[in-house]
């Protein structure tokens, strides 16, 4: 039985448990209710499908932090900087998929001043900061054999006496006064989500969270997080953008909350290719065997042959359509006329004169309504995707003889238009690819024409976000 991956993705505004969900599929069927549980498997038709929960980019550091181990760990009256270096190079060198943790130290290197310049990041002027006095020669000395990644950097700053945090997908490592020092950060926000300062829980615009500032100090505190002395948070609506005071360890569990909760302003890039594939091809996939995987390998060993792309930027919840067409116009009603005879031949002439008219757009025609999921990275599309061929022309003209006695045929053209279209509702993980239909003939029979919908969240300067 062939198993496929269901990306179930908690709202975290939510502080989620359990939930429950539905499933609906192209043809707008409806099952469930399903509970969420991570690594529940729920019956889809023929096939089953397993929950996955979608990590943060902090939950998915710390998940990576768990998974690497390390065969030995030996420092000696090591610089903290040399162990901060071992452990990078050994969280690329004992991880299977050898992408590592960027590692961040920032220690105070002003030696015994108490008093430290630093720069405010809102105001962009010195701002002074009593710190007690501190060198950046911290050493560590401990031994271990076989140990994960986050037991030799928790032994490490401990022993040190410093403090770490994620922030970006970084580990950050300082001196805990500096963990306490203030900074600003200015967050454009979507207006859409947002909302001036009001009641501390998460309101409703129709099925869209609305965030306020008190809504997120709210969220934010049951993350763990907390607002001392001089913390503050401001939406400032004009301008739509969030201005947020913290300390340094406060903010980069904000950011995270922040990127969780995707109330960056974005748009929804959607694209769908309208691929022909040999017939011959296809057959020999098997009838359990045409996957969006087995297409893409056709794709890419060069069996298939692209016939439209289409792509459309908009809005969340906006409609939109795209078109590369050519208007066909042709006649759809005829009168004869005969206008006498010929002065030559004493022949009858005969006209055929078209009285109306009709048009039909030749291309493609993309017609989308893309909405992002609230708390999420699902899209939800309603998709009409349109191509139609040029048309093959016949003729539909009556056989008369004419007064000499020769056959003649009534000139009246009319088209024959081949078509590919495909319209439903879909459900589109972000950055992913989905196949949205399939199996339409081309004209001639040869071939077997599938479409592939392609759904993305966009920053305002066209950047990817969010994707895996």
């Amino acid at each position: 039985m062939r198993m496929l991956t269901l990306l179930a993705m908690i709202g975290c505004a939510t502080a989620a448990t359990a939930q429950d969900f539905h499933l609906k599929t192209v043809d707008g069927k409806t099952t469930g209710p399903f509970a969420f549980r991570d690594g529940a498997t729920i019956q889809i038709g023929d096939e089953q499908a397993h929950i996955v929960k979608d990590l943060s980019l902090r939950e998915q550091v710390l998940e990576q932090l768990q998974a690497i181990r390390i065969p030995e760990v030996d420092f000696r009256q090591a610089n903290i900087r040399d162990v901060v270096t071992f452990l990078q190079e050994a969280s690329i060198a004992f991880d299977p998929e050898k992408r590592g943790i960027s590692m961040i130290l920032k220690l105070d290197d002003y030696g015994t001043s108490a008093a430290i310049q630093t720069t405010n990041d809102f105001f962009q002027e010195p701002i002074e900061t009593n710190a007690p006095s501190r060198t950046s020669q911290v050493l560590v000395t401990f031994s271990a054999l076989d140990i994960t990644l986050k037991e030799a950097l928790d032994y490490s700053v401990d022993i040190a006496g410093l403090k770490y945090f994620i922030r970006n997908g970084a580990i950050m490592i300082m001196d805990p006064y500096l963990c306490n020092e203030y900074t600003h950060r200015i967050y454009d926000v979507d207006p859409m989500r947002f909302s001036e300062d009001g009641p501390a829980e998460i309101q409703k615009l129709g099925h869209i969270n609305l965030y306020s500032p008190s809504a997120l100090i709210a969220l934010f505190e049951e993350w763990g997080g907390d607002w001392p002395g001089k913390s503050s948070i401001k939406y400032i609506a004009g301008l739509n953008k969030l201005v947020v005071v913290n300390t340094a360890y406060n903010m980069a569990m904000f950011e995270n909350l922040m990127a969780t909760l995707k109330l960056e302003p974005y748009q929804l890039e959607i694209e769908v290719h309208i691929v022909a594939f040999d017939t011959q091809a296809i057959a020999a996939l098997g009838p359990n065997g045409i996957t969006i995987e087995a297409l893409t390998g056709l794709r890419n060993a060069g069996q298939g042959e692209l016939l439209a792309a289409p792509r459309v930027l908009t809005q969340s919840g906006q409609p939109a359509t795209i078109k590369g067409v050519t208007e066909c116009i042709y006649p759809t009603e005829f009168s004869v006329i005969t206008t006498g005879t010929n002065t030559n031949t004493n022949a009858l002439v005969t006209l055929i004169e078209p009285s109306d008219y009709c048009t039909r757009e030749i291309g493609t025609i993309l017609e989308i309504t893309a909405e992002a999921q609230p708390n999420g990275n699902l899209i939800n599309l309603c998709v009409d995707a349109n191509l139609t061929e040029s048309p093959v022309w016949h003729q539909f003209g009556g056989i008369y003889t004419d007064t000499q006695g020769n056959t003649q045929q009534a000139n009246m053209p009319q088209p024959h238009f081949h078509n590919y279209r495909e319209l439903g509702n879909v459900l589109v993980a972000n950055g992913k690819t989905v196949l949205i239909g399939g199996g339409l003939p081309s004209r001639d029979g040869k071939q077997l024409v599938y479409m592939f919908l392609t759904a993305r969240m966009v920053g305002m300067q066209g950047e990817r976000l969010w994707e895996e």
